[in-house]
């Protein structure tokens, strides 16, 4: 019964165990126990095995864990006052957004994106318009310096804050440029100022819900008991059957132990479902600041109280619940509790250096390479160009000659 041995293991029925052990102490009787090794399921004869089908059958009076109520037990044993508040979750590491391709996307949504784009465009044409008009109508103006190249050069260097080769004497010009420039200077602005919170503060999870989880590419694993594996495969609640159908039976999720869920979710992306203080025992000793500062949990179902197990009609039955509201108004039951479940270790300030990798930039670089490679491609097909002039210039030239 000491908290350090093996602190992740059967941590609320060893914690039930110090109840009793108290009650035994207040009432002076010796608990004489018998070891089962589930908490008992309704058999096809309608009977329960496990923890439930001993006290069902009178061998044993009441249970040393916790039980969840439920219709199909009601019939079988009785419930004492609630001891334990039973909170099964999924947990999951934020997926990381700085150091992603992603990464300078991820300021603005894609509608901005699309917007930002199209008024690029649409500032390109204008002035390619306000160009021709003044060179086709007025007789001002360079016919070289009105090509869509040149133009678009313009436009995006007066939006990405690198300014414009000149200014034009033209006040329509005047009045497109100095409106792109104060519109880039905006985007600019909020671009940049959203850029470097997202690298002081943490990005809100994508997945704020079961439902999104289920939709979502994460894998799911669940604690490998036999409990969990009955409660998924005959459950009736929607979401909790949507998760075995979709993501354990069809999927790649499956059932793991707990040490295995937990180094899952450290090292992949990866949701795992199991009771609440049993992850943060062992999150707490495994879990770097970063992993817990990224920790994500969702309830699949509401949290309920369990209560302890007793037999139908027990004369211990009174004893046993006045026992229970004896030690939580004195505040045993509160100590204990602080003692076996422990809480969600806190995110301390990240302190953990943020690097720039390769796959960061893949979008600038992929932009660069392939300019460089369209502009030598068109140099090629300009040079091969040239070559075929050139040489039907001279054979034009030596049949002048010869004639």
């Amino acid at each position: 019964m000491d908290v350090s041995y093996q602190n992740a293991s059967d941590i609320a029925t060893r914690y039930v165990i110090i109840l009793f052990m108290t009650l035994a102490q207040m009432y002076n009787f010796k608990i004489d126990m018998t070891f089962i090794d589930s908490w008992g399921i309704v058999r096809e004869d309608g009977k329960h095995d496990g923890m439930a089908g001993e006290i069902e059958r009178g061998r044993s009076e009441f249970g040393l864990s916790t039980f969840t109520m439920n219709t199909t037990r009601f019939d079988a044993v009785d419930f004492s006052f609630p001891v334990w508040k039973y909170r099964p979750i999924f947990i999951f590491l934020n997926p990381k957004t700085f150091g992603t391709y992603e990464a300078l996307l991820l300021p603005f949504p894609s509608n901005v994106w699309l917007c930002v784009l199209f008024i690029t465009v649409f500032i390109i044409i204008l002035l390619k318009l306000v160009k021709k008009f003044y060179l086709n109508y007025l007789g001002t103006g360079d016919i070289n310096d009105n090509t869509w190249s040149g133009n678009s050069v313009i436009i995006i260097g007066v939006i990405s804050f690198q300014g414009f080769l000149n200014c034009s004497n033209r006040l329509p010009e005047r009045i497109i440029l100095y409106s792109t420039l104060i519109f880039g200077m905006l985007v600019g602005i909020f671009y940049n100022a959203m850029l470097v919170s997202s690298l002081l503060q943490p990005l809100p999870s994508s997945i704020q819900n079961c439902q999104q989880l289920i939709e979502s590419n994460m894998k799911i694993g669940i604690e490998n008991l036999t409990y969990y594996r009955v409660y998924f495969q005959t459950t009736k609640h929607n979401l909790a059957k949507e998760v075995y159908l979709k993501k354990i039976k069809t999927g790649d999720g499956g059932f793991y132990s707990l040490q295995e869920g937990i180094n899952l979710v450290r090292n992949s992306e990866f949701a795992y479902y199991s009771e609440e203080p049993d992850l943060y025992h062992i999150m707490s000793e495994s879990f770097t600041n970063n992993d817990i500062c990224r920790l994500v949990e969702i309830e699949l179902i509401t949290p309920v109280d369990d209560t302890c197990p007793i037999k139908k009609h027990s004369q211990l039955k009174e004893l046993i619940n006045l026992g229970f509201m004896s030690l939580k108004e004195n505040g045993v039951m509160a100590k204990e509790i602080r003692q076996w479940r422990k809480l969600l270790p806190l995110c301390q300030k990240n302190k953990d250096v943020q690097t720039i990798k390769l796959q960061t930039l893949i979008i600038p670089y992929t932009i660069l390479i392939c300019g460089i490679n369209l502009s030598l491609v068109i140099l090629i097909i300009e040079i091969l160009i040239c070559k075929k002039c050139n040489k039907i210039k001279v054979s034009d030239r030596k049949t002048k000659n010869n004639n």
